[in-house]
C-alpha cells in the first residue's frame, strides 16, 4: 500500500521506503544514532535493540529510508486503535541534503 508518492517531491529520487527488517537493518540503524544523536541520549546495542523492538507493532510500524541502495534514515511509528504517532526519525547527518527530513515533516502535516 502506498500512503504517499514521495518520489514526486525535490531532492527524492532514488528514495525507497521500506519496512524495518530487524535482521538486516538493526546494526546500521544503530549505527545511524550513535553518529546523530548517541553523543546526547547513548546507548548500548543491547538497550537500543530492546526499546526499538519494544513497540508492539514494530514489524509493521517502523520504515527504512534507503536512497541509492544506502540506508540514510529510520522512523518508528506507533499506531493506536484510529491514530498513528511517529515515534522517532533519523536521518544520518553523514549524507548530503536527500530531501528526507522535509519529505517526513511534510508527511505528518
Amino acid at each position: 500500500m502506498i500512503l504517499y508518492d514521495y518520489k514526486k517531491m525535490k531532492n527524492c529520487s532514488n528514495l525507497n521506503i521500506r519496512p524495518y527488517k530487524p535482521e538486516k537493518d538493526e546494526s546500521l540503524i544503530f549505527n545511524i544514532w550513535q553518529n546523530t544523536i548517541g553523543d546526547i541520549w547513548p546507548l548500548d546495542r543491547h538497550t537500543f535493540s530492546q526499546i526499538i523492538k519494544n513497540q508492539e507493532h514494530y514489524k509493521e510500524g517502523h520504515f527504512v529510508a534507503e536512497k541509492d541502495g544506502n540506508v540514510i534514515g529510520f522512523a518508528a511509528t506507533h499506531a493506536k486503535r484510529d491514530t498513528s504517532e511517529l515515534m522517532l526519525i533519523l536521518v544520518d547527518k553523514r549524507i548530503p541534503k536527500t530531501g528526507l527530513w522535509e519529505t517526513a515533516l511534510e508527511l505528518c502535516n
